[in-house]
């Protein structure tokens, strides 16, 4: 005998299927199991995914903006020591001009 409900059922179903021992048969049962997933489930494992995406982009954007501060920071440094090659330079060219000044 099948019995089929027609009702919403969500989760692990078990059944049991039995062949009673007869005269001509051997006997026998089976077992086996269903899972249904909720319609609930169903969209909480959609938004998750859609969450793991954003989660993937962002860490994608982490990952370059990082990059770009280190070559900012770079360019910041190099920066740094063209104006601090200047600066020796001009104190340099002013203490000439000065020493031609005493010269005079």
């Amino acid at each position: 005998m099948i019995l089929i409900l027609l009702y919403q059922i969500y989760g692990t179903i078990y059944f049991k299927i039995e062949i009673p021992h007869t005269q001509t048969i051997i006997g026998t049962e089976e077992y086996f199991s269903v899972y249904i997933k909720s319609p609930r489930e169903i969209e909480l494992e959609t938004e998750l995914g859609d969450a793991k995406e954003i989660i993937s982009q962002l860490e994608a954007q982490l990952d370059n903006a990082k990059q770009e501060t280190k070559v900012l920071n770079d360019n910041l440094k190099n920066a740094e020591k063209q104006i601090q090659t200047l600066e020796n330079q001009i104190r340099s060219l002013k203490e000439e001009i000065e020493a031609l000044n005493n010269k005079q």
